[in-house]
C-alpha cells in the first residue's frame, strides 16, 4: 500500500462521522471498523465505493455531504458520486439468514448518473432512529493516468462542526474491458416501468425514452438488458414475401449494440431476438427470422443474439422446446436457442445456450432441490460442439416458499439478490463464474414489483427484492425534472461482482492463473459457502488488483 493511502488511514477519528466498506450493509447493529477516512484502489473502467456513516441518536437536521474533486497526476481529477441510502422496512424475512426491520437499499443520488439534475439526496433531515449511510463511489475512465488522486468529502448538519473526510485514491496501471466480458441477460419492461412511473404507457415516445434511460443505468454496471420496449421489428407481406420494418428497432437498441449510448464505449452483451405475437405459419416464422438475422448480421449485432425458448420448460414441454428451436435453426443456425433448463435427455440438439438454474448444478447434502441435476460436466459433449453454458438464479436461491430444518438450510447460503441477505451473497455471482467456468447470466427481470410500489414492498416470490433492481425514480420522490431509475445497493454489489470476474479472467490472462483460482476458491468456497467476512473479500480483490499492477509494471519495465 502506498504512503498517501496509509497516511490516511492514520488520520485522527472524526467525532460524528465515520468511514465503513461498501460491504457492509449499514443498518441497526452492522458491524464493522470505523475509519476516519476513505481509501480505494482501482483500476482503469472500474468503480469502487465506500460509505459515511451517522450512527443512530439524536435527530440531524438539514444533513449534507459534498464531495470535492479528487485531483491526480497533471491536475486530473475524478468525480467522487455521492448517494443518500434508504432504508426498506421488511416485513419478512426471505430466508432463515434474512431478517426483518430496516435495511438500505435504494439509492438517491445528489446529482443522478443519467440525466445529471440535482436530485434530493441533500441536505436531509435525519430523524436518528437508524444509522444514516451515504455511498461514495469513484469510477475511474479508460484515459485517467494511473497515479494518486486526493481530495475530500465534507458532510455538515446544522448545530454541528463540520467534517472533513479526507478521500485518497489509487489508480493502478490495468484497464478493465468497458464491456463486460461475461455474458449477462437481465428482463427489463419498459411498460412496467412507465406504469410506475405514472407516464401514459400508450406514449411510445415516452416509453422510449424512459427504457433508454434505465438501459443505459443498466450499462453503467455493466449489465445487458432484454425486454426492453418488447416491441419487435413489425412485417409485412409484399406479393408473399415477407418484409420486416427495423427503423423503430434500430432506434432503440443502437445506442446499446454499437457502444455510443455511454461515453466508454460499453455495449451490450446479448439481444434477444423479439418475435411477433401473432400467430403465423412455420414458414412465415422462418421467413421473418431469416430476415432479421440477415438484418443483424449487416448490423454486427448478430453474435449476440439469442432466442428465448418456452421457460423452465416441464418435459411435457420439451417437445415444444425442440420445435421453436428447429424453427429458428432452419431460419439460420446462427440463431442461439436458450433455454432454462438442466441437460435433459428430451432437449438433447435443441439449446445453444444450456441455462440451468444454479442450484441444479450442485447437489446439497442437505436436500435435493432439483428433480433434474447435472452439474457442469454434464455439458461438456454439447460444448465441444459450440454450446454454452450460462446460469440463472431465483427464488430457489432463497426458498419459493416456507422451508422448514434441512431443507430450510440447503435454501441458504448461495449467491442471491434479496435486500434482507449478506452483500457478499449479493455480489458472489461473478467470482461463482468464473471458479466453475460459466459464460453467461440470465436474469429474469428486473422490475417485478413494479405493479405494485417498490418504495415500500419488494415481497415477490417470497423474496425481498426478488426480480427487482431498479426503483423508479420520479420527480414527485427525488426531485429534478426529469424521470430517471435509480440503483438499489444490490445493483452495486451486481457491478462488483462482475469487475471480480473481471480481475480474475485479467489476471488468468496475465500468467496469473493460480492466484486466480486460489482467489475465486476463497470466496467462493462451494456454491452455497460464500466466504461471509468483508475484510476476506477486501483483502483478496486487493491482492489481485495489486499483483496484476505489479505484473503489468513488470512489462511495462522490461519493454523499455
Amino acid at each position: 500500500m502506498n504512503a498517501l493511502l496509509l497516511a490516511v488511514l492514520a488520520a485522527a477519528p472524526v467525532s460524528w462521522v465515520s468511514v465503513a466498506p461498501s460491504l457492509v450493509k449499514i443498518r441497526p447493529g452492522a458491524q464493522f471498523t470505523p475509519r476516519a477516512a476513505i481509501s480505494l484502489e482501482l483500476g482503469r473502467n472500474e468503480c469502487q465505493a465506500a460509505q459515511l456513516v451517522i450512527a443512530a441518536g439524536a435527530p440531524m437536521f438539514a444533513l449534507s455531504a459534498k464531495a470535492s474533486r479528487l485531483v491526480g497526476p497533471s491536475q486530473h481529477a475524478l468525480a467522487l458520486d455521492l448517494s443518500r441510502e434508504v432504508d426498506l422496512d421488511i416485513q419478512h424475512a426471505s430466508n432463515i439468514e434474512g431478517r426483518v426491520g430496516p435495511w438500505p437499499d435504494i439509492l438517491i443520488p445528489a446529482v443522478d448518473p443519467i440525466v445529471h439534475e440535482k436530485r434530493n439526496a441533500f441536505p436531509y433531515d435525519a430523524p436518528g432512529d437508524v444509522p444514516t449511510a451515504v455511498y461514495a463511489q469513484v469510477c475511474v475512465p479508460a484515459d485517467a493516468p494511473p497515479g494518486r488522486y486526493a481530495g475530500e468529502v465534507v458532510v455538515s448538519a446544522r448545530h454541528h462542526d463540520d467534517v472533513h473526510v479526507p478521500v485518497a485514491i489509487q489508480v493502478l496501471r490495468y484497464t478493465l474491458p468497458a464491456t463486460s466480458t461475461l455474458p449477462t441477460a437481465f428482463g427489463f419492461s419498459g411498460i412496467s416501468a412507465a406504469k410506475a412511473h405514472g407516464l401514459d404507457t400508450h406514449d411510445g415516445e415516452a416509453v422510449l425514452a424512459l427504457t433508454q434511460r434505465y438501459a443505459k443505468l443498466a450499462l453503467l454496471h455493466r449489465i445487458s438488458l432484454f425486454g426492453m420496449t418488447m416491441e419487435p421489428p413489425p412485417f409485412h407481406k409484399d406479393h408473399g414475401k415477407v418484409v420486416v420494418d427495423f427503423r423503430d428497432y434500430d432506434r432503440e437498441l443502437a445506442p446499446f449494440l454499437d457502444g455510443t449510448a455511454l461515453p466508454s464505449g460499453a455495449r451490450f452483451t446479448s439481444l434477444e431476438l423479439r418475435q411477433p405475437g401473432v400467430v403465423m405459419t412455420d414458414a412465415d416464422r422462418i421467413a421473418y427470422d431469416r430476415a432479421v438475422v440477415e438484418h443483424l448480421h449487416a448490423r454486427g449485432w448478430l453474435g449476440r443474439v439469442f432466442l428465448y425458448a418456452p421457460d423452465e420448460p416441464a418435459p411435457a414441454k420439451f417437445p415444444v422446446v425442440r420445435h421453436v428451436a428447429s424453427l429458428a435453426h432452419q431460419a439460420d443456425p446462427r440463431i442461439r436457442v436458450l433455454v432454462t433448463a438442466s441437460r435433459q435427455e428430451g432437449l438433447l440438439g435443441a439449446p445453444d445456450l444450456w441455462t440451468p438454474n444454479m442450484v441444479c448444478m450442485f447437489a446439497r447434502p442437505e436436500a435435493k432441490l432439483c428433480p433434474a441435476m447435472a452439474d457442469e460436466s454434464a455439458y461438456a459433449p454439447e460444448r465441444a460442439h459450440g454450446a454454452k453454458l450460462w446460469w440463472y438464479q431465483s427464488c430457489m436461491s432463497h426458498s419459493c416458499g416456507p422451508a422448514q430444518g434441512a431443507r430450510a438450510k440447503a435454501y441458504s447460503g448461495w449467491p442471491a439478490y434479496m435486500v434482507d441477505l449478506p452483500a457478499v451473497e449479493n455480489r458472489a455471482m461473478g467470482a461463482a463464474a468464473y471458479r466453475y467456468g460459466i459464460e453467461g447470466e440470465l436474469y429474469y427481470s428486473t422490475t417485478e414489483a413494479y405493479d405494485g410500489d417498490p418504495w415500500r414492498d419488494l415481497w415477490r416470490f417470497d423474496g425481498n427484492g426478488d426480480g427487482t433492481l431498479f426503483y423508479p425514480g420520479t420527480p414527485a420522490r427525488i426531485g429534478g425534472h426529469t424521470d430517471v431509475p435509480l440503483a438499489s445497493l444490490r445493483l452495486e454489489y451486481i457491478r462488483d461482482g462482475l469487475q471480480d470476474y473481471e480481475l480474475l479472467s485479467l489476471a488468468d490472462k496475465l500468467g496469473l492463473h493460480d492466484l486466480a483460482k486460489k482467489t475465486a476458491a476463497e470466496l467462493v468456497q462451494k456454491p452455497w459457502q460464500i466466504e461471509h467476512e468483508v475484510s476476506a473479500w477486501m483483502l483478496a480483490r486487493q491482492k489481485l488488483a495489486e499483483a496484476i499492477d505489479a505484473k503489468l509494471g513488470a512489462s511495462e519495465h522490461a519493454s523499455r
